[in-house]
């Protein structure tokens, strides 16, 4: 009996190959492609090698006949894609082939799924010794913000799966990327409109290590700088994202007491003080090209330095105030104290810049109201008294000092801004 199972399952195999081989396969409806594609395969009666040159065939057939009419097919991809059997398929295969083609790389869904797949495979022989790693919740007075407790309502639970983070098993550069890729789909879609949904995908992220949990907040760092206009949400995304921690459980070679811990809000905070510190390097830059230019002897020497300086200021501009507005937004949300805005604000006046001034504006602005109303409102007649300094004195540009008066009558309006003001502010 067995061996007549055996040839049927060999035929339907041929027969399907000769299927999805052939030209006219090009010309089915999605209908038709879905039926031929879902065959399922017995492993049973057809060797390893054979199933997974079988799935790259249905993988090739499935591409061609998407290209071959790509307008009108494309929004059938994710559906036929996920007929492929993923597990048929090499590592090697999906990473250099099948992730490869643009088509993938644009679907959340495809990345999910190769991620998914890939995450679970982990030699069986290590999952005993290494315990589970999972993602946890922490209580909203724990972060020192009441919003969070009202958000992580909305947190569904992970399943818990192997941490990959023990000597001879990190998470590998290809399971990072495919992590960062998907939180960089979700981002690039997010709107107001789409942000609770598409957040309960991203706090879903698999992420097990420091290093992917360090490259996604750079990721939103990076997404601040290219859209500081959406600062605000992208600090949404952190309050969302604030009660997390990953732990990691202790190796065989470890007490069971010595776990770690990785806490979203504290990598979150240490970027901010790195990105915070960046800016004052920069600025050593820039007056490094500036001597440059003033020394430079040929014509050809002093374009060359000019442009170079002239890009360099511009890119430190945005990126100073994209994240200056983004640390007053995470203030906003509760993410950050109130002697952390102090210092910045102090940090940012002792620059004795003008760019430095117009950001302490651009902070104050966000901040201003609700550091007001704090028990250390003082540092509000601190900063202030310096702004009315620098008026009076004039040790800053007339574009400055017209800018840091409209931050006067800004508090002196109750942080109420006129319609003349916006704009300037």
């Amino acid at each position: 009996m067995d061996e007549l199972v055996q040839a049927d399952e060999e035929y339907v195999h041929t027969k399907l190959r000769a299927i999805i081989k052939n030209a006219d396969f090009l010309l089915v409806s999605f209908a038709e492609a879905k039926d031929i594609l879902g065959v399922k395969m017995n492993q049973d009666f057809v060797d390893e090698e054979e199933l997974r040159v079988i799935e790259e065939e249905k993988f090739w057939s499935l591409m061609d006949w998407i290209q071959y009419k790509l307008e009108a097919r494309r929004d059938h991809f994710d559906d036929l894609f996920r007929l492929l059997n993923l597990n048929f398929l090499s590592k090697k295969f999906l990473n250099e082939v099948v992730y490869s083609e643009s088509l993938v790389k644009e679907s959340m869904t495809c990345v999910h799924l190769i991620l998914t797949n890939l995450l679970g495979r982990i030699p069986e022989e290590c999952l005993h010794i290494r315990g589970e790693s999972q993602f946890s919740t922490r209580s909203a007075s724990e972060v020192n913000s009441p919003q969070i407790g009202d958000s992580s309502k909305a947190l569904k639970e992970i399943e818990q799966k192997p941490s990959k983070l023990d000597q001879g098993h990190a998470e590998t550069p290809e399971e990072t990327q495919y992590v960062l890729d998907e939180a960089r789909l979700i981002l690039n879609k997010l709107t107001p409109d789409t942000f609770s949904e598409l957040m309960e995908e991203f706090q879903q992220l698999p992420i097990y290590s420091e290093l992917g949990l360090r490259r996604i907040i750079d990721l939103i760092f990076e997404k601040v700088n290219d859209d500081p206009d959406n600062s605000k949400m992208y600090a949404n995304v952190c309050r969302m994202m604030a009660p997390y921690t990953i732990t990691i459980p202790s190796t065989p070679n470890q007490s069971q007491q010595q776990t770690t811990t990785l806490e979203f809000h504290k990598f979150l905070l240490t970027r901010c003080e790195h990105e915070f510190e960046k800016h004052r390097q920069d600025d050593d830059v820039l007056v490094k090209l500036r001597q440059k230019l003033k020394e430079a002897t040929t014509v050809t020497a002093k374009e060359e330095i000019a442009e170079e300086t002239r890009l360099a200021e511009a890119k430190v501009r945005k990126e100073m105030f994209g994240n200056i507005k983004f640390i007053g937004e995470l203030y906003m949300q509760k993410m950050l104290t109130d002697a952390i805005m102090h210092d910045c604000g102090m940090s940012l006046f002792k620059g004795n810049d003008n760019d430095f001034l117009e950001c302490l504006c651009a902070l104050l602005t966000i901040i201003g109201q609700d550091l007001e109303l704090t028990k250390d409102e003082h540092h509000m007649s601190e900063f202030f008294g310096l702004i009315d300094k620098v008026i009076e004195e004039k040790s800053a540009s007339p574009t400055i000092c017209s800018v840091l008066e409209n931050l006067m009558e800004l508090r002196k309006n109750e942080w109420v801004p006129k319609p003349a003001q916006t704009q300037s502010l």
